[in-house]
């Protein structure tokens, strides 16, 4: 959603270069997934994308995954 965004049209994920899985989401938790652009190029661009998960009982949040 943030490359459509900023594109204002379509976008294809063509390579993920690094995916970092921390800790895992509990069952029952509310994923929250945060995407960012980071650069951009002629053509292309960079997102980075952090995952946390938070616990509907306690609210607190952790940090999951990361992808760039």
């Amino acid at each position: 959603m943030s490359a459509k965004t900023l594109a204002r049209g379509p976008c294809v994920t063509a390579v993920v270069g690094a995916v970092h899985f921390l800790r895992p989401c509990r069952l029952g938790a509310v994923v929250i997934v945060a995407a960012m652009v980071h650069r951009t190029f002629t053509s292309s661009m960079e997102v980075g994308v952090r995952v946390e998960a938070e616990d509907m009982r306690t609210g607190q949040r952790h940090h999951c995954c990361s992808a760039y």
